[in-house]
């Protein structure tokens, strides 16, 4: 477990000032230089970077290694961060955010490649992984937030530079992975695997439209403070219940196989967002505990579908790994896009049964799916 803890780590610490930059950068736009207009290009361009460059870093990695692709991430990472507390304007902020999205690229994969590496406990290492990954920009967003009014909108990610500089040693104390032969250049968008097209839809539903439409559907039952701070907990339950139960739902997953426990989940977020369909216009505290359940069960479930993922191919564990997380980046893209005109256009009843409906079918698409997919 040691390769797994050393290299959820170094993601955990690259990945703070990133987390905080959502927080910030909204409210100190001018101190960094930006219109607010700009500030939503900003946020997304990491993202849609990865969409893109997924099949570079792992063409890089399969020359590289793991350990020297952590590396040069990790040391990508740092500079990013350092990027945000020296750079200003427009176009720096830009290509440090850019940067930043092939070097999360890079060190998610070997992240996960490390974790499944361990074939005593391949499930609950992957659950470990996600706990650590996840506890370092929970910090960031919680002690770094509190931090701005005495560091600077902009001296608060020097700081967080300086942390994610640790990252680095880390990276060299990571054992070597055994390299396989670079393979051909893997598409632009690959072809996704059942397994793929079942995450797009979940990352489409909750990640995308579900966390863009929950304060809309709180604001008509209760006060816009009082909705901004519920969906805010909310939200905030996801990465807590993912810190917390994430090595839980490995250590489950390896006791009663993360295929059958991934279907439980999918049936609990299924049931859970049919609640909030019939709760929307007239019961706010079952429309709330709905809420947490998905959030809950999409925190489970992040772990479990990447445990399948290496369980459906063991030897190709980085390519298999990129294709998920692409197919994901798209839908938790493509969501927020879709949120605002299906909200306008489509009652909160349709909808979250749709998104529901979707989920099952994907459920059950996948479970027929050949024994080479």
């Amino acid at each position: 477990m040691r390769e797994t803890i050393l290299s959820a780590t170094i993601l955990s610490l690259a990945l703070t000032g990133d987390a905080l930059l959502y927080v910030v950068l909204p409210a100190h736009a001018a101190d960094f230089g930006v219109d607010l207009a700009l500030v939503g290009i900003l946020l997304s361009a990491n993202r849609i970077i990865r969409i893109f460059g997924y099949g570079a870093v792992v063409a890089i990695g399969e020359r590289l290694g793991a350990r020297r692709l952590s590396l040069l991430a990790a040391a990508a990472a740092a500079a990013t961060t350092f990027a945000y507390g020296f750079g200003s304007g427009f176009a720096q902020l830009l290509a440090g955010r850019l940067g930043w999205g092939l070097a999360f690229a890079a060190l998610n994969l070997t992240s996960l490649v490390y974790a499944a590496s361990v074939k005593t406990a391949p499930v609950r290492s992957v659950g470990l992984a996600s706990a650590i990954r996840q506890s370092g920009p929970t910090l960031a967003m919680a002690g770094g937030a509190a931090l701005v009014p005495f560091t600077g909108p902009q001296g608060i990610f020097v700081a967080l530079g300086c942390l994610t500089l640790l990252a680095i040693p880390l990276a060299a104390m990571l054992p070597p992975v055994e390299r396989r032969a670079a393979r051909q250049p893997r598409a632009l968008f690959p072809k996704p695997s059942r397994l793929d097209l079942m995450y797009f839809v979940i990352t489409l539903s909750v990640d995308g439209i579900f966390t863009i439409t929950i304060t809309l559907l709180l604001k008509d039952l209760v006060s816009v403070e009082s909705a901004v701070l519920s969906a805010g907990l909310v939200l905030a339950l996801k990465g807590l219940v993912q810190v917390i139960l994430s090595p839980v739902g490995g250590a489950l997953g390896e006791r009663f196989g993360a295929q059958r426990l991934m279907m439980l989940m999918q049936a609990i977020m299924v049931v859970a967002l049919a609640l909030v369909a019939v709760s929307a216009d007239r019961w706010p505290v079952l429309l709330l505990l709905s809420m947490a359940l998905v959030a809950m069960s999409r925190a489970v479930l992040q772990v479990l579908i990447l445990a399948v993922a290496a369980q459906r191919h063991p030897d190709d564990a980085m390519r298999s790994f990129s294709v998920l997380a692409t197919w994901g980046d798209i839908g938790s893209a493509v969501g927020p896009l879709l949120a605002g005109f299906l909200f306008v256009n489509v009652s909160a009843l349709g909808l979250y049964l749709g998104m529901a409906t979707a989920i099952a079918a994907s459920a059950i698409f996948d479970r027929m799916r050949p024994q080479n997919d």
